[in-house]
This record gives structure tokens, sequence and C-alpha cells, in this order.
């Protein structure tokens, strides 16, 4: 679990950092409707680097894994926008499909009621954070 949630915390890191590093590609991927669009790119990347700097640390995974959990929901809007609308996000490299949101709605769907996935805390899954 610990190189796990370090190759997770370093994803997070880059990811973040990359806020920062290309601000106009992640520009472009948010919706119309969300207001300061740049400050919520740049404020999304300190989410990003903060929590995974804290998955790093033994002391602030568990309300690091929370953080990032959060940030996560945060960003969905983006993802769910750039599914329901592909063809505005030709531009974006790796195209709509490189945020894979499809694949984590139906993720989420499976969590949901009557579906077949459960996290308990004996389930390896909920380790992770």
């Amino acid at each position: 679990m610990r190189a796990l949630r370090s190759v997770a915390g370093l994803f997070f890191i880059v990811a973040g950092a990359l806020h920062f590093v290309i601000p106009r590609t992640y520009r472009r991927i948010v919706p119309p409707y969300v207001p300061a669009p740049m400050a919520m790119v740049y404020a999304s990347g300190v989410a990003e680097i903060a929590g995974g700097a804290g998955l790093l640390a033994e002391r602030s995974r568990r309300p690091a894994g929370w953080w990032l959990i959060a940030t996560l929901i945060a960003v969905f809007p983006a993802n769910l926008h750039m599914a329901l609308n592909p063809d505005d996000y030709q531009q974006v490299p790796g195209g709509p499909g490189a945020l894979g949101p499809v694949a984590l709605a139906g993720r989420i769907h499976r969590l949901g009621p009557g579906g077949d996935a459960r996290l308990s805390r004996s389930s390896p899954r909920s380790q992770l954070v």
C-alpha cells in the first residue's frame, strides 16, 4: 500500500504542477458557466499538489485522501461537460476521452443503490487513502 500511495501522491503533485506549466490546456476544459476559469485552474492545481503531498506523509494521508476525493468531485463537472460536448474538445491533448469521464461515471454508478461494488473497512480499495 505504501508504494501505491507514493505513486498516487507523485501523480497528483505532477498533475497539479501541470496546471501551472500548461494552464491554457486546462483552461480549455473548464465549462463556460464556471466563473473565473483561470483562477479555478490554478486553485485545482494547488489542491492536487496539496493532496498529493499529503498522501506522501503518514500523518496526513487520510485527510489528504479525503481532500483529494473532494477535489475530484469539484472538478467532475469539467469531465462531465467534456463527455456531454465531445465536439468542443477535439483540441485537448488526447481528445475528449483523455480523462475517462465515462469510465469514472460507470464506477460511481456501480457504487450506487443496487450496484454490485461495495466498499467496507476490509475492502482493499478502502485502504488506498
